[in-house]
């Protein structure tokens, strides 16, 4: 994976976990709060998708943590999400850091 797109899904997963948490434990109900609360959970599932698409295409993760993987980030969503990321789609050894 690139650095832009690693970055980008960061970002993204990072955003979408705060906006779930907020809106799920802060926000009052009302019309326009709900809206935004379901499209966030949309997005919650989406990544949850790519996480395990990406786990399950990833030949990065070595063969005896696969199982663990596919258990972790099913079980301990969302807050598995930042170590995977971390771990297997950003680390600077995977990942083509542009220099200048």
């Amino acid at each position: 994976m690139s650095f832009g797109t690693a970055l980008v899904v960061g970002i993204i997963t990072m955003i979408d976990i705060c906006a779930v948490f907020v809106l799920t434990y802060l926000a009052p109900v009302d019309p326009i709060g709900n809206g935004i609360r379901n499209g966030a959970t949309l997005l919650f599932f989406a990544l949850w998708l790519y996480y395990l698409l990406c786990h399950w295409k990833s030949s990065d993760v070595p063969t005896e943590k696969r199982v663990l993987w596919y258990v972790v980030l099913t079980c301990a969503v969302p807050f598995s999400w930042p170590f995977y990321w971390y771990h297997y789609m950003f680390s600077p050894a995977r990942t083509k850091i542009p220099r200048r």
